[in-house]
């Protein structure tokens, strides 16, 4: 059925290679390139899931949205499995319904505690733990929920953000374990769906020179993922030297890490925080489509990050017009 929906959904796409998107009243034309729309993804306003903010996205997009992005909870073990519970088993639990047509990208941590946003966690302890095999029933609960929720195909994205200081399961000075735990935990997903796919999600500052040491292996990774955020204070504006300087680079060393290992990227989050930056959203849109139309490198899928108070697009007039005019029908 999702393949079905994908194909109607790629009929679109006939339409808006051959159009240029104008935008409403005396503002300048906005040239769309062709958009890999059958690719496209987006984490809405709601939450764990919220169904109205969803389905009005989409009628505002005039679209259909293929993949979703979702968490689990990170602090415990029952914190990560209540969160799954309330997307897939609760009373009120959305996700279920939507699973003959979305696909869902959902991250699930390698260690548990609260994140640390003034430096590096030693997550050593807590990588080793899940490497040992401490929490597996708990992975297993989840697997289990996944699938009767009608999701035995979903993304996973095991420890997403590894190279960054953040998160328990940090990798950085703990690469081993990391690689450990990932490995373990990919098993566990496997056995229990061989529908399962696996997305190791880095972040975009430093990629290149922290993220590859943290590299599973070929047999454990389906998407090399990144994240991509422009973040900047009210007011700043557009920096294209920045974008030049901080971003492409990281940007060209991730595709090209793909590349070399036969695979395709994703950017399971990007978006925008702080300031109305529409340069960023057509930055990223030239990005998509200058990537390889299939094979290595090719683009896996793509997810606009729009949840939360600080990164929905509902703030920045001029990047939600953009974003519109590139990503949605015309």
């Amino acid at each position: 059925m999702k393949q079905i929906l994908m194909l109607g959904v790629g009929l679109v796409v006939v339409a808006l290679v051959t159009v240029g998107f104008w935008e409403r009243g005396s503002e300048a034309r906005l040239e769309s390139i062709p958009v890999k729309t059958q690719n496209f993804g987006m984490r809405t306003n709601g939450g764990l899931f919220d169904p109205d903010s969803f389905e009005t996205t989409e009628e505002w997009l005039g679209r259909s949205i293929d993949y979703t992005v979702q968490f689990s909870g990170r602090r415990s073990p029952h914190a990560m499995n209540s969160a799954v519970f309330g997307l897939m088993a609760a009373e009120d639990a959305s996700l279920p319904a939507y699973a003959d047509r979305l696909t869902l990208v959902i991250s699930v941590p390698l260690a548990f505690s609260e994140p640390d946003e003034n430096g590096p966690l030693d997550g050593r302890e807590g990588l080793l733990a899940t490497a040992e095999g401490r929490h597996d029933t708990a992975y297993l609960r989840l697997a289990e929920r996944l699938i009767e929720g009608g999701y035995g195909d979903a993304i996973l994205r095991l420890g997403h953000e590894f190279n960054g200081g953040w998160p328990p399961w940090s990798s950085l000075g703990n690469e081993d374990a990391f690689i450990a735990a990932y490995r373990h935990v990919h098993d566990l997903f496997q056995a229990q769906s061989a529908g399962f796919e696996f997305d190791w999600t880095a972040m975009r500052p430093d990629f290149a020179t922290t993220a590859p040491a943290a590299w599973p292996g070929i047999d454990y990774v389906d998407y090399i993922g990144l994240d991509v955020y422009w973040k900047s204070d009210p007011g700043d504006g557009w920096d294209s030297d920045r974008w030049q300087s901080q971003f492409l680079p990281q940007l060209e060393a991730h595709l090209a890490f793909a590349k070399e290992r036969g695979l395709p990227v994703s950017f399971p989050e990007w978006g925008i925080e702080g300031d109305d930056v529409p340069e960023f959203i057509e930055q990223m849109h030239t990005w998509f489509n200058g990537l390889p139309p299939s094979g290595p490198g090719s683009l896996g899928y793509q997810a606009y990050f729009s949840g939360g108070r600080a990164f929905s697009l509902d703030n920045y007039v001029d990047a939600r017009r953009t974003f519109r005019q590139l990503f949605g029908a015309p």
